[in-house]
Formats: structure tokens, C-alpha cells, sequence
């Protein structure tokens, strides 16, 4: 059975969670390097084309008022390769820590998840507006979070509203430095920061989903190629002592006792080994989909400071300089 990935999105309201999901997803109708992905249920496919189509063309949905759960698979060439369960969480969440029911409901996820994508304001950033202290509680919870855990999680910081930026600048990224920092320093966490933006362009919109499914199908792949090598050694075990008299003699003795023989247990470890080379082979072209298609994102980096990930996104020139969308679609997110 193909694994499935658990995706926890996390901001605080307004910057834009629904119409990055929407745009997402209508991007991904398209196949890039191969990869399209569908939702499982039919209805939940037409509302988020339609409200992707829409946020395309400058028409914006209102902010997330309730956590939404999404089911989707990522297709290959058009058939399955993964499935990922997708939490929405409301913005709301960061202001209640304590109380909100949602809240309780995002932390024990948090402990539970495969990916983390955390969506910041790009022109809060840019700014400094107050709209920066629901950043800082974010990342505050990621870090709490992330840190108590012992999972393999991959984390995403997406920078939305990016083409109202013309050029990354340090000071703009500083209060991201402590979630950047934690994230590179734990070997159990594999990290990146993307730019998005829903324009019509849609700039780097698939990215986010693309590199933690890139982490979690990896992840897979290298587990079942574990799990292979250990069944195949536990089936060369058993069947080296099912053979020659003793081994006769205990199989007649398992027989007798009820118990599995020797050469059984062989049989039903060589069948675990073909189980894991199976899955492993399955996941292997979609791994190296995943790899190619995100071979461009910026990687969180034990040594890379905050000038180096403003270099890496484009201190020079900006996505705004680049694409011009029109002012009436310009950061305008949800």
C-alpha cells in the first residue's frame, strides 16, 4: 500500500493559506516534471479549481474561519504515486494558544505530522507592520513543536505575498532566523524557504507541496530499502538453520509443537523482503520526480545566515521586478 504523507499549513490570518491552497492546486492540474495531483473526492476537486481559477483572475476568497481537512494523491504520468492528507488551519489558532479547541487540535497534530509548511507575510516583513507579531507566534509554535519532537519532518517557511517584493534584504528575514536556525541544526529535519505567489503567474506556487513530498517519498524509499535488507538476512537465517539433521529434527519438533519451521519463517521473511522491494520500486520514479522538479529550492543550512538565504532568494532583483503582475492582483492573498 502506498504511504501516506500528513501536512499540517500554518498561519496567521490573512496571509494568504486558502488562496495559495486554491492556486496550488489549480497549477498542479498541470503536470510539472510529470507530477499533477487530484483530490480523492470529486466535489472538493471542483470547489478548489474553481476557487483557483478565480484567485488567477484577481477574485480572492475570504480567510480560513475553520480547520479544513483535504485528501489528495500525487500522480505520476497520471497514475498514483503517493497520497498526502492536507490540515488547513485557521489563523485564528495563534491568538489562543491556551483555550482554542482548534489550537489543542493543530498540537497534537504538530506532533504527529510528516510536513510543516509555515506561511509568513512577505510585506509584514517587508514593512514591520503589527502584522509581524502573529509571524513570531507562529514560529514560536513551530520551534516549541519541532523541538519536542523526534519525527522526520520536513518544514517549509513560504513567504507569501512575494511579488510585492523587489529585493530580499536581511532585516526582512530576521525574524525568521530562530525557526531557520532550529531547523538546520536538527538531523531529523529537512527544511527550505520559498517565495510563492498567486498571481496569474504563480510563481513557485507548487513548489512548498513538491519539496516535502520530494523529503517524505525519499524518506520512504530509504526505509523500505532497509526493510528489505533486513527481511532478506532474517530469511538467509532461518534458512540456514532449516537445513542438514538438526535442521530436520527441529522442523519435525515445530511441526509437532504447533510452532512454524524454520524454512516457514524463511519463506514469510523472503515474503517482507518482496513486499518492501515492491514498495521500494513503486516510490522510486516519483522520488526522482520530486527531486527534479524541486532541484532549485533554498534548503535550510546549518551555515547559512540570513544574508546568504537573501542572496540564495534574490537580494539583487526581485519576483515583483521580474513578473510586473498587474496592481490589481498584486499581494492581494487570503
Amino acid at each position: 500500500m502506498l504511504p501516506t504523507v500528513n501536512i499540517a499549513m500554518l498561519g496567521a490570518s490573512g496571509v494568504g493559506k486558502t488562496s495559495f491552497m486554491a492556486r496550488l492546486y489549480s497549477r498542479l492540474q498541470e503536470a510539472v516534471c510529470e507530477l499533477s495531483i487530484r483530490a480523492t473526492k470529486s466535489t472538493v476537486h471542483d470547489e478548489l479549481k474553481q476557487l483557483g481559477d478565480a484567485v488567477a483572475h484577481g477574485r480572492f476568497p475570504p480567510g480560513t474561519a475553520f480547520r479544513t481537512d483535504y485528501e489528495f494523491m500525487l500522480l505520476l504520468r497520471g497514475e498514483t504515486a503517493l497520497r498526502f492528507h492536507w490540515h488547513d488551519y485557521f489563523g485564528q489558532a495563534l491568538d489562543r494558544v491556551d483555550t482554542d479547541t482548534q489550537t489543542h487540535a493543530l498540537l497534537r497534530d504538530l506532533d504527529t505530522m510528516d510536513a510543516l509548511l509555515m506561511f509568513c507575510d512577505a510585506d509584514d516583513l517587508r514593512k514591520g507592520r503589527p502584522g509581524i507579531a502573529n509571524i513570531l507566534a507562529a514560529m514560536s509554535l513551530a520551534n516549541a513543536a519541532l523541538s519536542a519532537t523526534a519525527r522526520a519532518i520536513s518544514v517549509v517557511i513560504v513567504l507569501t505575498k512575494a511579488d510585492l517584493i523587489d529585493a530580499w534584504s536581511v532585516s526582512m528575514l530576521r525574524p525568521l532566523e530562530g525557526l531557520m536556525a532550529g531547523v538546520a541544526a536538527k538531523a531529523s529535519l529537512k527544511g527550505a524557504i520559498v517565495p510563492v505567489s498567486c498571481t496569474d503567474a504563480a510563481l513557485d506556487v507548487a513548489l512548498p507541496l513538491l519539496f516535502v513530498l520530494r523529503c517524505a517519498a525519499k524518506r520512504h524509499v530509504s526505509e523500505q530499502k532497509d526493510a528489505e535488507a533486513t527481511a532478506d538476512k532474517q530469511s538467509e537465517y532461518w534458512r540456514e538453520k532449516s537445513r542438514g539433521f538438526w535442521g530436520f529434527l527441529r522442523a519435525i519438533d515445530d511441526t509437532l509443537s504447533g510452532l512454524p519451521t524454520d524454512a516457514e519463517m524463511a519463506q514469510r521473511c523472503s515474503a517482507r523482503a518482496e513486499e518492501s522491494r515492491l514498495l521500494r520500486v513503486a516510490l522510486e520514479p516519483s522520488a526522482a520526480a520530486l527531486t527534479r522538479a524541486t532541484s532549485r529550492v533554498v534548503r535550510l543550512k546549518k551555515e547559512l545566515t540570513a544574508a546568504d538565504y537573501a542572496a540564495l532568494l534574490g537580494g539583487v532583483t526581485g519576483i515583483a521586478a521580474t513578473h510586473n503582475p498587474s496592481t490589481k492582483t498584486r499581494g492581494v492573498w487570503r
